[in-house]
């Protein structure tokens, strides 16, 4: 049995590069591969690129938090 691996990825306001890290993640095509993304209220174009996306995660948090580790926690 293929092995799972959960991605998690905190993003702030990150839109000059999360839209690489997402697609650099769903081109792996590993098929137990679970991406979820935290998002910590972006008021820049990341909350457009989530959207477009959203298709390709597991889950979806979009809510303030105290910062990276606490969204990872999340």
């Amino acid at each position: 049995m293929p092995i799972k691996f959960s991605i998690v990825i905190p993003n702030y306001n990150s839109g000059d590069v999360i839209e690489r890290a997402i697609t650099s993640l769903i081109s792996q095509h590993y098929r137990n591969l679970q991406i979820i993304i935290a998002d910590a209220g972006s008021d820049d174009v990341s909350r457009d690129i989530i959207e477009r996306y959203r298709p390709y995660f597991d889950t979806v948090i979009m809510e303030k938090d105290r910062g990276q580790a606490d969204g990872l926690n999340k």
